[in-house]
């Protein structure tokens, strides 16, 4: 599961390049992202024509750890955070995977684990591995988000790529640090270690692909 992702374009023009913390109160600095040769050395709220294509995206969620993702009830306080710093013309895109699927049986029953406790802990709409993306364009409706439209793309993962190999080294940890949070929110098999072991061996196989699919919804600020 990863953090989301969101792109907010053009900001308002009054905006002081802060994101404020809607859980936390604090203020955070949005990381930038210029695009189209805009330069970096003027305001990211100016309105010419030259720095309109400055694009504001923020990978975690404000207000708390980075690389985690809000639970269902702080949607709604994200998402009117997002109306508040965008234009009137602005728009608001946000992007979300899904759980990863693979071809490795031992993998899927972690993830699968992993996915019983991200619900049971309030992160997931559904206990499926959709159970966030298949609610984005509701939820940007909801929240007078216009003319919303969605893209489903999926991102795959083999070992003999460089993304494949970043994927196993993130599998690895993952299957490790994770326990702690099953142990809390799930009921964890007694065979787990073995589960894990035989889910890094599987990950070695050279025909092994693991597919992640994501979804951007976006549409025009209400």
């Amino acid at each position: 599961m990863n953090a989301v992702a969101v792109i907010i374009w053009p900001l308002r023009p009054d905006y002081d390049g802060t994101y404020r913390g809607i859980w936390s109160g604090k203020s955070y600095q949005l990381s930038r992202k210029l695009v189209h040769g805009a330069r970096d050395d003027k305001p990211c709220y100016s309105t010419d024509a030259e720095n309109s294509s400055i694009i504001k995206q923020v990978n975690f969620t404000p207000g708390l750890p980075e690389g985690t993702t809000p639970r269902t009830w702080d949607w709604p306080k994200l998402l009117q955070e997002f109306q508040r710093v965008t234009r009137p013309d602005g728009v608001i895109r946000v992007t979300k995977g899904d759980a990863v699927t693979s071809d490795s049986p031992a993998l899927n029953r972690i993830t699968q684990l992993f996915v019983q406790a991200f619900y049971q802990s309030g992160h997931l709409f559904t206990p499926e591995g959709n159970g966030v993306i298949n609610q984005l364009t509701r939820l940007l409706e909801q929240h007078e988000v216009q003319q919303v439209r969605t893209r489903v793309y999926a991102l795959e993962y083999r070992p003999d790529t460089p993304e494949g190999q970043a994927f196993m080294e993130d599998a690895r940890h993952f299957v490790r640090t994770i326990l702690p949070f099953l142990r809390k929110w799930t009921q964890v098999p007694d065979d787990y270690e073995e589960l894990c072991q035989q889910a890094l061996n599987e990950m070695q196989q050279p025909d092994f692909v693991a597919m992640l699919n994501q979804l951007t919804a976006w549409g025009l600020k209400g």
